[in-house]
């Protein structure tokens, strides 16, 4: 953030150029309950929303965007009349135009009458967001080189004033309350850090699309109080969808050939004419409704052209993937594609998505000025800070940035506000965004938007930090964290801030970096947990208003939900199946309930379809089953088998060597429970290969007849299984033999009886194959096993 704070002899020559003013301490807006200015607006700022205009070309595209940026000032000017009477009680009216003004008070010039008043802002920054306060005897000015900008200054005034949005809604406003308001003399003119900044939440995006006016302006009332806002980067899984099916029958030499085979939709990237039809399918588009920003994003997946593109590969290696970097063939892509439609709209800039086994930075291509990369890096590590060398994947994270950073002065950060994928467990994301922040936004244009879901009661401090910082980059971080728990928390401040930064520190103390919610029996052990506890009981019993209470108890009932579902892990690990499936209906319903009740504040994540995908599928379908198990048939292990010995097989010889083989000798390997362990804190974090696991339980006599199953809670990639040297095959649900199973997350069970030979020597391989990912930092085994039988 640029900030040119003018000094005392530069504000008198300011003065002078306009006609002159005195300098005093600070200046009165409210005296004793009542006002002592009146704002002043422009001819028609303050009109009905008007209709958006009938074309679609560049200038109806600037007609819709200075209609858009006027409902922000109007909306920012009425934001200001409202909060300035909560503080003081003091009704404070809006008026058009600076004259007539009544005697002993003083005008809040807005927009451009500020800038006639006292002239322009001294700084400007792209899409036109400079802007300045001016705080003087002769009035006070809200000058912007935008409308937009003008109501940055508005919301400067009020947060000198200390007014906070901590989160959406009445439970995250903190409005200070005094008879008096004043303001300091000064004359300040800046820039934000950031050329756009907005997070998923709370914003429009499913009612009015990515590329809404609400988005584009930040005009929803958190976003525009916070300042948020700019020209945004779009972003959508749809490169592909340029070529249409037509192309592709008339061009077969344009499809991408993968694993020998031509693909369906995908295509090849580095084929000129291929970059010329996107181009021009692109135009086609823009002709129909323009857009200054225009997204290239492949689809959402990986795999690509094996033929002829890899030719343009730099050779680099995508570790987190285990495979060739394929940013330089995607460079080559893009910046034709830059070329082709500059012809035509040279100002169009294009969103390049970065992501998954194209994220690396480029080694031989450039990037092209009109191109503007966009970081999403779902791959590298999603806990700790880039500079944490506790990380399992160490600093791979900064390099990465700084690589970008010396490639494109335009760089989206495309962060993740969560840990993705699992939204529940308290993270504030103090330590990592503190340290991560001040070196994304050293990019000469960084644009800030991280996904987000409504996880305000688990994120708040990280989400509203990375605000602030995206807003000015020069704060220290310390200090919004605790403008944050002072004056969100107020009596509760002490002991809520010490059970937010105990999370902080037990995410941070552990260097697993498994992502979604593998790593948390390590990371949140029953000491943890009850720590917590006892600090957000201090916390509720701290409180002494009711609005300290609300926002305690949104806190406390995060942690109630957190602690039921690390006590159905611990369950499953521990083999107390009995209420597991009760335990998660329960758990589900109240998660529902929350999501519902918490709307207004974006908090307790409500959509179903994550839910489902990220706690039924790798969760919820082992408790059920587990639960089953329990009920239905006969357990042969007082506990679940939850240590094995373990060796990596990077050569997959396992099966050529017999380690299978009972007599096999694994003394020297080295022990895991697969209950805590994930392959990211075993040092195989970015491991694409076999893992052996090996172990020999106990059996108890097995009734005549009793058909014996090896049940496993999950695994990620395909499993293998042998029994006493034996290889038991896997039977599908509707009854089709194969080799082993493949799957993520699921529980499956294997029919031993045979293996077993009704004896009671039991010893277990399983050759656990991760071929791709699934969840960074995970592999093998992902919970326990059991040993059953039939009653």
């Amino acid at each position: 953030m640029k900030r040119t704070n003018r000094s005392l002899g530069a504000a008198v020559a300011v003065a002078a150029a306009c006609g002159g003013f005195a300098l005093a301490a600070d200046i009165t807006l409210v005296q004793d309950g009542r006002a002592r200015v009146v704002v002043c607006v422009p001819d028609g700022l303050m009109a009905a929303d008007q209709a958006p205009p009938a074309g679609t070309d560049r200038d109806a595209y600037q007609t819709m965007l200075a209609e858009v940026q006027r409902r922000v000032l109007r909306d920012s000017v009425l934001d200001l009349c409202h909060y300035l009477e909560r503080m003081s009680g003091a009704k404070v009216a809006w008026q058009t135009g600076a004259e007539e003004l009544p005697d002993g008070v003083l005008p809040v010039l807005v927009g451009t009458l500020a800038e006639t008043r006292f002239g322009p802002p001294a700084a400007s920054y792209p899409f036109r967001q400079g802007w300045r306060l001016v705080v003087s005897d002769q009035g006070i000015g809200l000058v912007g080189e935008s409308n937009l900008a003008a109501s940055y200054a508005l919301y400067e005034v009020l947060h000198q004033l200390g007014c906070r949005w901590f989160m959406p809604g009445d439970l995250g406003e903190h409005i200070p309350a005094q008879q008096t308001i004043t303001l300091a003399v000064q004359d300040l003119s800046s820039t934000p850090s950031t050329v756009y900044r907005g997070i998923w939440q709370p914003a429009t995006f499913g009612a009015t699309g990515w590329k809404s006016p609400a988005r584009i302006s930040g005009n929803e009332p958190f976003n525009r109080r916070n300042r948020q806002g700019g020209l945004p980067l779009v972003a959508a899984h749809n490169l592909e969808q340029h070529i249409t099916a037509e192309q592709l029958e008339a061009h077969p030499d344009w499809r991408a050939v993968i694993k020998g085979q031509p693909h369906p939709t995908k295509i090849k990237w580095t084929k000129p004419e291929v970059a010329q039809a996107i181009g021009d399918a692109i135009m086609a588009k823009l002709d129909k409704a323009y857009q200054p920003v225009y997204c290239l994003a492949l689809s959402d997946s990986t795999g690509w052209d094996e033929s002829e593109d890899p030719a343009f590969d730099a050779g680099d290696m995508e570790e987190t993937l285990g495979v060739v970097s394929k940013t330089d063939r995607l460079l080559v892509l893009a910046n034709r594609i830059a070329e082709r439609v500059g012809e035509r709209y040279p100002e169009v800039r294009f969103s390049l998505l970065i992501y998954v086994d194209y994220t690396r930075a480029p080694v031989r291509e450039p990037v092209h000025p009109s191109v503007i990369p966009y970081i999403a890096p779902i791959t590298y590590n999603r806990i700790h800070a880039m500079v944490d060398t506790n990380a399992a994947n160490g600093t791979q994270l900064l390099d990465l940035v700084r690589g970008w950073q010396k490639a494109s002065p335009h760089l989206g950060f495309y962060w993740y506000g969560y840990n993705l994928s699992e939204t529940w467990a308290p993270n504030p994301f103090i330590s990592r965004w503190s340290r991560d922040l001040p070196i994304l936004f050293e990019a000469k244009y960084p644009y800030w938007f991280p996904e987000t879901m409504n996880n305000f009661e688990s994120t708040g401090i990280g989400l509203y930090l990375g605000m602030r910082l995206a807003w000015n980059a020069a704060q220290p971080p310390e200090a919004i964290v605790d403008d944050y728990l002072t004056h969100f928390y107020g009596a509760a401040a002490e002991p809520m801030s010490r059970y937010w930064r105990h999370f902080d520190a037990a995410w941070n103390a552990v260097g697993d970096s498994a992502g979604a919610a593998w790593s948390y029996r390590r990371r949140f052990t029953p000491q943890v947990m009850a720590e917590a506890r006892v600090q957000m009981d201090a916390a509720l019993a701290a409180c002494r208003t009711a609005l300290e209470y609300r926002r305690v108890a949104m806190a406390n009932e995060s942690l109630v939900q957190f602690e039921r579902f690390m006590k159905m892990m611990d369950d499953l690990a521990e083999g107390r199946f009995r209420n597991l499936e009760k335990d998660f209906n329960r758990w589900w319903q109240v998660s529902y309930h929350l999501g519902e009740r918490y709307q207004p504040q974006a908090a307790f994540y409500e959509r179903f379809s994550y839910r489902h995908e990220w706690i039924e599928l790798p969760h919820g379908r082992a408790f059920r089953d587990a639960n089953r198990i329990q009920k239905d048939f006969q357990l042969l292990t007082p506990k679940p088998l939850k240590m094995w010995r373990y060796c990596a097989d990077p050569k997959a010889a396992a099966e050529a060597e017999g380690w299978f083989n009972p007599g096999f000798q694994d003394q020297a390997w080295a022990q895991t429970d697969v209950t805590v362990d994930t392959w990211s804190h075993l040092g195989y974090h970015n491991y694409y290969g076999t893992m052996v696991y090996r172990l020999a339980p106990k059996l108890p006599a097995i009734p005549k007849g009793k058909r014996v199953f090896l049940w496993l809670a999950g695994t990620d990639g395909s499993t293998k299984v042998f029994v006493n040297g034996l290889h038991v095959p896997w039977t599908t649900p509707a009854g089709e033999v194969r080799d082993m199973h493949n799957g993520y997350a699921a529980p499956v069970s294997f029919d031993i009886t045979e293996a077993l030979g009704g004896g009671t020597a039991c010893q277990l391989t399983l050759i656990c194959t991760r071929p791709h990912v699934n969840e960074v930092g995970t592999g093998g085994l992902l919970g326990p096993v059991v040993l059953y039988r039939e009653k």
